[in-house]
Formats: structure tokens, C-alpha cells, sequence
């Protein structure tokens, strides 16, 4: 499919650039990806995100869309198939709890354990572990065994999301951490 005039700005680092990339991907879209230098960021990066000065950026045909969680809307409500976020209305508000509990709780514990160090290591190794087991469990709950995606049988939002480093999370059964 036709992505006309998409650009991505964004680094192969950043989760929520694989995020975006990955949904661009799902709906089969054209883009060209402009890595950035988080070091020293490009002039039109700063003009296409003067407010937080991040990645990623989709530019579609010259007008910037910031923030994953806007960029994945964007995405699905420009180009409807397939669609990223289906199904009733419960399930697409369990889907987006869940894309919300991710991205608000799991990937700041990820960060902290990243940048810790001996006690404080040990508390922030412990937080992931209950984040990772209450999301763990509750897309057991709200997602039981109804295909090979948390939507069914196509990929969806939440796969997007949870599903662009796909060994991020170890299962919290897991003895490695």
C-alpha cells in the first residue's frame, strides 16, 4: 500500500519508534525512516517536535505527527486496513488499558532497572516483576486463548505495543532476570 509522503524520524533504539515502524509495517505502508542522532538532533527534528524535541516523528506528506500513542492512532484512522484497533467495545477498552498500563508502568520500571544499582537495583528489579506479573495476568484474563494475538487471529494494538521488543519481558515464572 501506498504511505505517500511518510517519514519516520526516529532511531532503531527506541521502543516506541519499533512501535510505530511496526504498525507502519502491519499496514503494509511505504515510509522512509530518517535515523536520528539523539546526541545532536537534526534541525528538522527540533522544527517538526519544538515541544518535547523527541523521537519519533511521522511526517505524512509535511505535517508532523509526535508521541507514539498519537502516531499509532493516526496511523489506524488514516489507513483503516487492516485495523490495529478492532473488535467490541470492551475489547478495544481492554486493549487500550493494557497499551496504557505498558507504556506507563512497565517500560519506566524497565528504565529504572536499566540506571540502578545495588539496593536500589534490587527494589527496581522487584517492581518489574509485580508489573510484569499483574499485566501478565491480566491479559490472561482478558485475553483467554483466543488466537495468536491479544485480539484473535490478526495482530493488533496491543501487539504493536507489547510486541516490539519481542524478549523485553522475561515471563515472571522466569529464574533469570
Amino acid at each position: 500500500m501506498e504511505g505517500k509522503g511518510l517519514k519516520l524520524y526516529g532511531t532503531r533504539c527506541s521502543g516506541f519508534c519499533l512501535m510505530v515502524e511496526l504498525a507502519l509495517k502491519l499496514k503494509g505502508l511505504s515510509y522512509e525512516l530518517v535515523e536520528e542522532d539523539l546526541r545532536n538532533k537534526s534541525a528538522a527534528l527540533l522544527r517538526y517536535n519544538p515541544v518535547h524535541r523527541k523521537v519519533p516523528v511521522l511526517v505524512h506528506d509535511g505535517e508532523p505527527i509526535c508521541e507514539s500513542q498519537v502516531i499509532l492512532r493516526y496511523i489506524d484512522e488514516t489507513w483503516s486496513e487492516p485495523p490495529l484497533l478492532a473488535g467490541a467495545p470492551l475489547c478495544r477498552a481492554r486493549v487500550l488499558f493494557w497499551v496504557d498500563f505498558f507504556i506507563h508502568t512497565l517500560m519506566p520500571a524497565s528504565r529504572t532497572v536499566v540506571v540502578s544499582q545495588g539496593e536500589e537495583l534490587t527494589r527496581a528489579l522487584e517492581e518489574l516483576r509485580r508489573a510484569v506479573k499483574t499485566m501478565e495476568d491480566g491479559l490472561q484474563r482478558d485475553f483467554p486463548g483466543e488466537g495468536p494475538f491479544f485480539g484473535g487471529a490478526t495482530p493488533g494494538l496491543l501487539d504493536v505495543v507489547c510486541g516490539r521488543t519481542p524478549s523485553a519481558f522475561l515471563p515472571s515464572n522466569s529464574s533469570s532476570a
